[in-house]
């Protein structure tokens, strides 16, 4: 019904072949509704001259690491402690 329930940013590289997602966010009374995968899926095909995405989210937030991962995002070994309990994980997906 046309009605915002939250957004997602795209940061393009010079190229156009790379992009940073960053941040995504969901009103709670949307989360869990599958608005968020589908978010995921129209930007990915929006700009499908993207070949290589990024982004990056709370390590201890189980439920988006599992999120990206079921999108196809691969876990980078790479981490950011930010403060004690919270540390950033980087994400990457290469689309052929």
């Amino acid at each position: 019904n046309n009605k915002r329930i939250g957004f997602i940013r795209v940061v393009f590289d010079k190229t156009n072949k790379k992009a940073r997602i960053s941040p995504i966010a969901i009103l709670p009374d949307y989360e869990n509704k599958g608005y968020g995968k589908c978010s995921m899926i129209a930007i990915e095909q929006k700009f499908s001259e993207v070949k290589e995405w990024e982004l990056d989210t709370i390590t201890q937030e189980n439920k988006l690491i599992n999120f990206y991962l079921k999108l196809g995002y691969k876990l980078l070994p790479k981490s950011e402690k930010i403060k004690e309990g919270m540390t950033i994980s980087f994400f990457k997906k290469i689309v052929i």
